[in-house]
């Protein structure tokens, strides 16, 4: 008799089993959201014109999502300091994506400025929810 009991107990608990299975809320089988990220690549001299910096950043954020990513660049080391900024749009996939932001050297004395080889710190700010920011020292050649 103890024994059909345990048996019965054990057929109670699988059937409560698989009827919480079945009935899992829907947010159960939701996707996590991507998190986004963001990282400087690289930065280099244009070729065509010294006065432009291309910065490389990787961006990571949620599928679907749209987001400007700022950009600013300083470089001490010349003889005239220069720095520039720049606004990127991004298309976020999902998945990392390179983005290429273009600065335009600004002069921080009265006379035109160029980027020189050497180092340039750049800083640049996704804009979404929350932030993803990045830093980073590289030598131009």
């Amino acid at each position: 008799m103890r024994f059909s009991s345990v048996l019965r107990a054990a057929g109670v608990a699988s059937v409560i089993a698989a009827q919480a299975f079945v009935a899992a809320p829907s947010w159960a089988e939701t996707p996590v959201p991507t998190p986004s990220s963001l990282s400087i690549a690289g930065a280099q001299i244009s070729a065509v014109d010294p006065t432009e910096l291309d910065v490389d950043l990787t961006v990571t954020c949620p599928v679907g999502e749209q987001h400007p990513v700022f950009v600013t660049a300083r470089q001490d080391g010349s003889a005239v300091p220069v720095w520039g900024w720049a606004v990127a749009d991004v298309t976020c996939t999902g998945a990392p994506q390179t983005v290429t932001a273009t600065l335009t050297a600004e002069p921080t004395a009265p006379v035109a400025a160029t980027w020189q080889a050497g180092l340039v710190d750049v800083f640049a700010v996704l804009a979404c929810s929350p932030a993803a920011e990045a830093h980073a020292q590289i030598t131009l050649v």
